[in-house]
């Protein structure tokens, strides 16, 4: 009897800590998803407000636009993005952020087949 006394408390511990497990789980796919849309209403608003008023665009929302509308090859897109997350990094008017828009005037040497598309950036 008293074995079977434990087994039932070890099944009901066994219980309590996966439904713990999943809940846990089930909290963080649920951030994850307010996260994300939150996200998209985030560039949705900012897309808005370009649109109204584009004398207020900053240099890396008019980056970041610039190389969706490029058309560039992947490799020269990828190496776009990491100077333009730099510039987000770094924030407006420092000495990184001149050194990035340096490297994006660059990029044509660096990838020979993506100079029209790159020079559409500045």
């Amino acid at each position: 009897m008293h074995l079977m006394e434990e087994a039932v408390y070890e099944l009901m511990e066994i219980f309590r800590v996966s439904e713990e497990a999943e809940t846990a789980q089930k909290n963080s796919n649920e951030k994850v998803y307010r996260e994300s849309a939150i996200r998209k209403q985030i560039e949705f608003l900012q897309q808005q407000l370009d649109e109204m008023h584009p004398e207020n665009i900053s240099d890396v929302r008019r980056f970041q636009k610039k190389i969706q509308e490029s058309g560039m090859n992947e490799e020269a897109r990828k190496e776009a993005e990491k100077v333009l997350n730099r510039m987000k990094q770094e924030g407006k008017k420092t000495a990184m952020s001149m050194a990035c828009c340096t490297i994006i005037w660059t990029l044509p040497q660096v990838f020979p087949g993506s100079q029209r598309n790159l020079l559409k950036l500045i």
